[in-house]
């Protein structure tokens, strides 16, 4: 994802498509996004304390699609290396191919394209949360 573009309207195709699309946004932009609002039908996304920046999501009602309904795309705070919204099961996803393609890549080359990709800090990774 080199650079996403967030359009009130933007439909997806399930919750966890939006909640995906979130955490990858927050990677590639190095934000400490978290959601504030995370029910059945409604998802809300903030930045840090202070910060304006958030984007909302809410279930159509005839269908199980979800849609971006409104957002602030402003930031008052600064880049983070902590991005405590990315969890081990969006890596997985994120890395499966390569994995499938090579089954025996070791988790440390793993790490590390991981690093260099996305540029964050492993240390500050907590890989059990999901």
């Amino acid at each position: 994802m080199t650079s996403y573009k967030w359009e009130v309207g933007t439909v997806f195709a399930s919750r966890e498509e939006f909640k995906d699309t979130v955490i990858a946004y927050s990677v590639q932009t190095r934000r400490g996004l978290r959601y504030a609002k995370l029910d059945l039908v409604r998802v809300r996304a903030i930045c840090q304390e202070g910060c304006p920046f958030w984007l909302y999501a809410a279930k159509m009602s005839e269908d199980e699609t979800w849609q971006l309904r409104s957002m602030n795309l402003n930031y008052t705070c600064g880049q983070s290396h902590r991005v405590g919204i990315m969890h081990t099961g969006w890596l997985s996803k994120a890395f499966r191919k390569k994995v499938e393609s090579n089954p025996k890549v070791k988790i440390k080359n793993l790490v590390n394209k991981a690093e260099k990709e996305m540029e964050f800090d492993s240390d500050n990774f907590n890989g059990n949360k999901v």
